[in-house]
Formats: structure tokens, sequence, C-alpha cells
């Protein structure tokens, strides 16, 4: 059957667009702080545990078919890199030249350079801090200051504005965080609601509402393969008299026992339904209703050699089953092909019930 409903896909849809929320966030805020402060390329790392994502990259001058892959840095490891640095310090770092600098390791920045035909120079990096927290959640880093043509070192008023800067993207980093979480667990409610809502709560078997609500996109499939689609009918023979002799409790575990038959002998593919009360439909995609008679007589011999024990008694029933087919010549009308198997689930029952009959 088909999983999901017209809710669902609507839910799912917000999740995967969640998932995008976040690097769309970070890259409009690099974009914009690099335009602001007039730089070439730069990128925004987050705190991962033990390491630093590089989250998001930009460089215009490499061309915009080069992606640039996202790396990891140990801050252990890493620790006499510009990045962290600017991360364990809590400040602002700037350097002028990398290829003059000695105090950092500039390394991975070389090998970039050398990759990418690129020539790294300035680079000004900063602890992305959030107000009334002690530790900062990543680092922003700019790269390359332009004036005019030249690439220069970044002033001490880009110093000021990066600091006061860093602060509201840090704000709106955990804000989007916290809005992603939220859709995932609006999302796992909405899931839970939906698998409630499709379960019968006694048995765990999928219910007449998701039967309604799947049944048109399964049919569709099968009408396109010209494959037919079997239904069993099934119904508790005497199941009154079961009720009024042993009570409601016992009625409901022989109801929960012909469940479990059902899921123990039928195939992943097959879906069996609580349609109502006693009775049950099972439907078994892409099945003659001669395959179909072969699962429906396995099914009622367990059935009859099944004991539901309730207070120390052995209660023991049967079931009768209907079953029609889907198929080409009923112009796979799931209405005429479920009256068909109710009408042979009938005739199982006047001929002496615990029958299987093809209508």
């Amino acid at each position: 059957m088909i999983e999901s409903t017209d809710y669902l896909q609507v839910e799912n849809t917000k999740l995967k667009n969640a998932s995008f929320l976040l690097d769309e966030t970070l890259d409009k805020i690099l974009s914009c702080m690099r335009t602001l402060i007039n730089c070439d390329a730069g990128t925004i790392y987050l705190k991962n545990g033990k390491y630093l994502d590089a989250y998001i990259a930009q460089n215009d001058t490499i061309g915009a078919n080069k992606k640039l892959k996202k790396t990891k840095v140990s801050i252990e490891a890493d620790s006499s890199t510009l990045s962290v640095e600017s991360l364990l310090q809590k400040k602002i770092i700037d350097i002028k030249n990398v290829y003059e600098e000695k105090k950092y390791d500039f390394t991975k920045t070389k090998e970039f350079d050398k990759k990418f035909l690129y020539k790294t120079t300035s680079i000004i990096s900063s602890p992305l801090m959030v107000l009334n927290s002690t530790e900062p959640i990543g680092v922003l880093q700019l790269i390359n200051k332009k004036d005019a043509k030249e690439t220069v070192q970044f002033s001490q008023k880009d110093k000021t504005y990066l600091l006061s800067a860093s602060y509201c993207v840090a704000i709106a980093i955990i804000d989007t965080q916290k809005m992603i979480k939220a859709l995932n667990l609006y999302k796992d409610t909405a899931n839970e609601l939906a698998r409630i809502a499709n379960k019968d709560k006694l048995t765990n078997l999928y219910n007449r509402y998701y039967f309604n609500n799947t049944i048109k996109g399964l049919t569709n499939l099968s009408e396109r393969e010209a494959r037919p689609i079997s239904f069993l009918m099934v119904d508790i023979d005497n199941f009154k008299r079961v009720n009024d002799t042993y009570g409601h409790n016992a009625g409901d575990h022989v109801i929960q026992a012909l469940a479990d038959i059902f899921i123990k002998n039928t195939r992943n593919s097959d879906v069996p339904i609580r349609y109502g009360g006693e009775e049950f439909l099972i439907v078994l995609p892409y099945t003659s209703s001669k395959n179909a008679f072969q699962i429906a007589d396995k099914i009622r011999l367990i059935t009859q050699e099944t004991n539901v024990l309730e207070d120390g008694i052995k209660i023991k029933f049967t079931i009768s089953i209907g079953i029609s087919e889907l198929n080409k010549s009923n112009q796979y009308d799931v209405r005429k092909a479920l009256i068909t198997a109710d009408k042979a689930l009938y005739k199982a029952k006047n001929n002496g019930k615990n029958k299987v009959v093809i209508q």
C-alpha cells in the first residue's frame, strides 16, 4: 500500500524545507557580511563537539563551478590554525599576509590556494559569541579585504563592525537552529498523530480510514501495470456467541489473535485491515484470485486450529472468507470489487461457515 496521505506529504515537505533553512540563513549572512566589509571570500565555522565545521564557504574569485568542500577542523589537533585560535581566545584576530605570518598554521590555506589557483592574503577571524554566554558557537572568517582592485589589510573600522555584527550573526544562527529543532519535533508529532489515525488501537492493523486514503494510489499503479489486486473479506464466525458466552474481553482477545495470524501469514506487500467490528479486509497487491485462495485457505486452516485462553478456558473460533479480484474486467473499480467480495463472504456464511469462496 502507498504509505502517505496528503497531510503527511505536507509535513514531510515542511521538514525537507527546514533541513535547508540553516544553510540558506548562513549563506545569506555570509554574503551580506562580505558585501558590507567588501572582501573576496569568507567562511562560517560552527562548533560541533571537538570540531569546527566549515558550514558555509563562499569565494567568488575561483568561479561558481568549483564547489568548496565542507571541512572539519579539530579544535585540539589544529589549535594553531587561525579559526581555532580565534575560537579559543574569544577575540578577533586579523592577519595582513598569510604567507608572511609565522605565528599561525596556514598549511591548509596554502594547499587551497594551490589547488584553486587562488591567492589568500589578508584574513580576519571573529568568534561568534552569544550574549549571556561565555562560549562562542563558531567563527566567522573573512578573506582578502578589497580596496579598489588591491587586496589590503582589514581596518580597525572593519574589526569594530565585525565585533558588533558577530553577536547578531550568532543570535540568527541560534534562532534558526531552535526553529529546525521545533520543526523536527513537530514532524515527529505529526507522524505519531498520522500513525494513530491510520491504525486500529486494538489490533495495531491499519484501519478503514487508511484504506480509503491509500487504495486509489495502489489501484492506479495496478491498472497502469495491468496487474490484479485481490481482496479477502474476512468475518469471524459466530462472534456474538463468543461475546455473550465469554465476555467482551474474550472477544477482544479473539480479534487480537486473528490479527496476529494475519500478520504472521501474509507477505510484506499484503495489507491486513480491521474493516469494522469483527470484519477484516486483506489487500493482496499483484495477486490473482486463484493465488489469493491459497493464502486465504491457509489462514482459515491456521485459525480453526488456534485456541484463545481466557480464564483457563480454551476458546476456539473459525472464520469465513470471500474473495474478489480487481482487474480490467471490472475496470479496476474498488467499490464493485468490495461488493463482490462481500457477496462471496455472505455465500461462505450461508454454506456452513469456516469456508473460502471466490465470487
